[in-house]
């Protein structure tokens, strides 16, 4: 802050202190830099498994807690969470604790929503889905305000088939309260894989519009969950 450095130049000599203030000056050019290229150009993620795709894109916001999304696939059941919570303490236990439930074997979902109900206090939305990459089933855990395309699907524990092309979105807290009344006119446009970035560039450009300052009030986070057209589905 600026009285930090007026309290650090007492303590040098000019010399040092113009030194002191170019690099200063240089690290916020530095910074500025930075925020731009986070907002503007940071790739969109995407992570490739059998007959599924998934693609994520993240901006940051100025509440504590924030969002955390991990995809990973153990033996033929690939995981996926969204979750947003209310302060870190929150979601560095949740990490944790998920990690210690989840096996890969028939058991692992019901352990996971079983965590996830004792331990929602610290949680602000949470979707939890576990597919099966081979049979293209998927179950799901939703709980509390977040964006998914899948409309009729209640809170809760349930099910639901994938079909070949299929895009699924899903978006966190933030996300769906700073696209409220704009995520259908977004989503309707895009229900095809080959226009998913359109559909980012899109929504992240409406985002960034909404920004107070150089950030948004909440973290905002978009998850896609593709099916492969060619997908090869066992009975």
């Amino acid at each position: 802050t600026k009285g930090s450095i007026i309290d650090v130049a007492f303590s040098l000599n000019k010399e040092n202190y113009n030194e002191f203030k170019k690099n200063v000056d240089d690290l916020r050019k530095i910074e500025v830099v930075l925020n731009k290229v986070h907002d503007h150009q940071a790739p969109i993620r995407e992570h490739d498994y059998k007959n599924i795709k998934i693609y994520s894109k993240y901006l940051v916001g100025e509440s504590i807690g924030g969002d955390y999304f991990d995809v990973e696939k153990v033996n033929r059941r690939l995981y996926l969470f969204l979750v947003s919570f209310n302060s870190y303490v929150s979601s560095v236990n949740f990490m944790k604790g998920v990690e210690l439930v989840k096996r890969g074997d028939e058991s692992s979902f019901k352990r996971v929503c079983e965590y996830i109900e004792k331990h929602h206090d610290g949680i602000k939305s949470v979707i939890f889905i576990e597919v099966d990459t081979r049979k293209l089933v998927a179950k799901y855990y939703k709980r509390g305000d977040l964006y998914f395309s899948i409309n009729d699907l209640k809170g809760g524990v349930g099910s639901f088939d994938l079909k070949l092309g299929d895009v699924i979105n899903m978006g966190s807290f933030g996300f769906y309260h700073l696209t409220k009344g704009y995520e259908s006119i977004a989503s309707d446009n895009y229900r095809d894989e080959d226009k998913i970035k359109d559909m980012y560039n899109d929504y992240f450009s409406y985002l960034n519009a909404k920004k107070n300052g150089r950030f948004l009030s909440d973290d905002s986070t978009l998850v896609s969950l593709v099916v492969s057209k060619s997908a090869i589905k066992e009975v």
